[in-house]
């Protein structure tokens, strides 16, 4: 029982100096932003050609999906944000309800899935222009030097907004 007490004290110091620090931050996205932001990063451009090619049967396998796994994830979040509304999220609520540990495990396994998102993205946009071009433009989604230069310049361009966005977030 002891134990139990103890651990909760410990919780609610740790969840106090987390809000203290997020009180900090100007709270600029709502629950309609997050909501597109979701449905945007989930389905994006590179669905769109698979969608495409199989037809109207990958609306079942979307509904299947959303079903048991998005609207699951979307309850497990609002009770979570609500029990613990912490600036970090995923990574807060491990910490706090694991360990340490466990939080930096998955702090890296976001970092590593943006990472590996981001690196596609110079075949992504390359691939798609090499289409919107036509026959014309085939030559661009083979081309190793335009797709290391597309990357180069998208992550680039996304440190830049990023720093641009903290300091106007700060």
């Amino acid at each position: 029982m002891r134990d139990e007490s103890n651990e909760a004290r410990t919780l609610q110091k740790a969840e106090a100096r987390v809000v203290e620090k997020s009180a900090e931050f100007r709270k600029e996205l709502g629950l309609r932003d997050l909501v597109l932001t979701q449905i945007l990063f989930v389905i994006g451009l590179v669905w769109v050609g698979t969608a495409g090619k199989l037809g109207p049967a990958h609306v079942i396998f979307w509904l299947v999906a959303i079903a048991l796994f998005y609207i699951p994830s979307a309850i497990v979040v609002i009770y979570l944000n609500r029990q613990m509304p912490l600036e970090g999220g995923l990574y807060q609520w491990a910490k706090l309800g694991f360990s340490e540990v466990i939080g930096f495990m998955v702090a890296w396994n976001l970092w590593l899935f943006v990472m590996t998102n981001t690196s596609e993205t110079g075949l992504l946009v390359t691939t798609t222009l090499s289409y919107a071009l036509g026959p014309h433009g085939a030559w661009i989604a083979s081309n190793k030097f335009v797709i290391t230069l597309t990357s180069a310049f998208i992550v680039t361009l996304l440190v830049v907004i990023s720093t641009i966005g903290l300091g106007l977030g700060k």
